[in-house]
C-alpha cells in the first residue's frame, strides 16, 4: 500500500534519494519518466537528474495509480490527463480523486461482463471518443496547434 510521503523540505532531489523516498528501483523511475511527461527532471552539464518536489509527488501519484489502484500505464495517463485539466491553475499537488478511480473500475468491470462481442466494440468505441475528447482538450490547454 502506497502511503503519503513526507518530503523533506528542498529544492533538488539525486535520483537515488528519490527512489529511496518512494521505494521504486532507478531503472523503474527511468522508465515512468520515459512515458510520464509531469516527471521533467533537470539534468546538470555534467549529466545529473535533479527531481523538484513536483516530479516527486508525481512520482507518488503514478506509483499509486498502478500499484495499489492497479490502472494500467494509459488509464494512470489518462486519470493524470484529467486531474491537470481539474487542477489547472492551482498550486499545490493534484488530487487525488479515490472515488472517481473507483467509479471507474466498476463501470468498466460492469460493462466487460459477459457481454456480446459486439457491445464490446460498442464500448471500445466510447472510450476511444473520450480518449479524443481528452486530447483535443489538451491540445487546446496546451496550445498544440
Amino acid at each position: 500500500m502506497v502511503g503519503p510521503v513526507n518530503i523533506p523540505n528542498k529544492e533538488l532531489f539525486k535520483l537515488n534519494e528519490v527512489c529511496g523516498l518512494l521505494g521504486v528501483k532507478p531503472y523503474v523511475l527511468r522508465f515512468w519518466e520515459s512515458e510520464f511527461p509531469e516527471i521533467d527532471p533537470t539534468v546538470t552539464d555534467d549529466g545529473v537528474k535533479n527531481y523538484s518536489q513536483e516530479d516527486i509527488e508525481a512520482v507518488a501519484l503514478i506509483k499509486k495509480l498502478l500499484f495499489e489502484d492497479k490502472l494500467t500505464i494509459e488509464k494512470a495517463k489518462g486519470e493524470i490527463a484529467l486531474r491537470m485539466m481539474n487542477h489547472k491553475g492551482n498550486r499545490g499537488p493534484l488530487p487525488l480523486g479515490e472515488e472517481k478511480i473507483e467509479q471507474i473500475k466498476k463501470e468498466e468491470t460492469i460493462k466487460e461482463e459477459k457481454t456480446p462481442d459486439f457491445d464490446k466494440l460498442v464500448i471500445a468505441k466510447e472510450k476511444l471518443e473520450k480518449i479524443v475528447d481528452l486530447t483535443k482538450s489538451l491540445e487546446k490547454l496546451n496550445y498544440w496547434n
